[in-house]
């Protein structure tokens, strides 16, 4: 395998600075897309402690990443191919991490996010606008569970699951209004919500109960595809239990990243919420439900973003400065401020942040 050491300093792995007691992070996990053409994604594994990147962690893919999982000792690479479009189809890999070895592979439609509740994960299916369960001790599945057009992100709390549907019965991404919720009781819609914003794609559940649904805002085309008009991001917290909208925070631009990556991350240690803007980070005050600021980051478009409560560090997946969406790309980490302290070779588009603990 091919080694990169690109760390402008090695990451002390320690507590972060509210004292809870949180597990040493063992490694990090990005998955990069790939190119779209040649199923070309790739899964890097980033050392913190030595500085070292090792890229191909799972070998033989053939599919393009969209998201990772990281649970009970095992990876979950979220797969889609170049015909999902047509096809449908798509692909959860598991890897056990203790012995690298790929353990299982799961077909599931057109994966994009999976929330785990018990020893179920709940994988959002873009295409098929469901929700497909996965019993993840037999990797068998469950029969899909209808939900809005265009499902992307998924959280869950106690036994809801909640679903944000990115685009409408035409296929516009960004043109979706509303998250609806599963009850894993019945493997049943049990509510649907409208948030009252254009396109919500990335959900966190946070600390308090709460659901935070990130709204990109939608771009508007004519049939020539000049665009006619965008509307602004926006992000609503939810009740988990009820549903119900506890507060709205409007933003003044659009929301998420560059590549349809890793929008938002969630910090349990700090109380905070990280979501990508233009070209740096707003920060949010989830114990209060505020926006508490912005951080701005120079260089290359945001593909994802990822805190590690661990070592107190944002990870921030980059794109190639040239030929972003076919050459490699980047992980540079950062203090809560916004200061970059190490850097990590990654590939064509690194979308998708994880952290094994120890």
């Amino acid at each position: 395998m091919r080694r990169f050491l690109l760390a402008i300093a090695v990451l002390t792995v320690s507590a972060c600075d509210s004292g809870t007691d949180t597990p040493a992070t063992a490694a990090v996990y990005v998955g990069n897309q790939g190119i779209f053409s040649d199923n070309g994604g790739t899964v890097t594994r980033i050392d913190p402690a030595t500085g070292t990147a090792t890229a191909d962690a799972v070998p033989a893919l053939g599919g393009l990443v969209q998201s990772l999982v990281v649970s009970g000792g095992r990876l979950y690479t979220l797969l889609n191919f170049s015909d999902s479009f047509t096809a449908d189809r798509g692909r959860i890999d598991v890897v056990d991490l203790e012995t690298g070895q790929r353990t299982q592979q799961i077909d599931v439609g057109t994966p994009r996010s999976m929330a785990i509740v018990g020893g179920t994960g709940y994988v959002s299916d873009f295409y098929s606008y469901s929700v497909t369960p996965v019993y993840l001790a037999t990797g068998q599945t469950g029969t899909p569970i209808q939900v809005g057009h265009n499902p992307e992100g998924v959280a869950a709390v106690g036994n809801r699951v909640f679903v944000a549907s990115w685009g409408d019965a035409e296929g516009n991404g960004g043109a979706g209004r509303d998250v609806r919720v599963i009850s894993t009781l019945t493997n049943t819609v049990v509510q649907t919500v409208d948030v009252g914003c254009d396109g919500p794609r990335a959900l966190l559940a946070d600390g308090d109960g709460e659901v935070w649904a990130f709204c990109t805002g939608r771009t508007i085309y004519d049939a020539d595809f000049n665009v006619v008009g965008r509307t602004n991001g926006e992000v609503v917290v939810l009740n988990g239990t009820s549903g119900q909208i506890v507060t709205r925070i409007p933003l003044t631009a659009q929301l998420g990243t560059s590549a349809l990556g890793q929008d938002a991350a969630f910090s349990a240690a700090t109380d905070e919420a990280y979501a990508v803007v233009g070209a740096g980070l707003l920060r949010f005050d989830t114990s209060t439900n505020t926006l508490a600021g912005r951080i701005e980051v120079a260089g290359t478009d945001i593909a994802a973003v990822a805190y590690d409560d661990a070592t107190d560090r944002l990870y921030l997946g980059r794109l190639a400065a040239t030929s972003p969406y076919s050459a490699d790309g980047f992980v540079s980490v950062h203090d809560r401020a916004g200061i970059e302290v190490a850097r990590f070779a990654a590939g064509v588009i690194p979308g998708a942040i994880a952290f094994r603990p120890e």
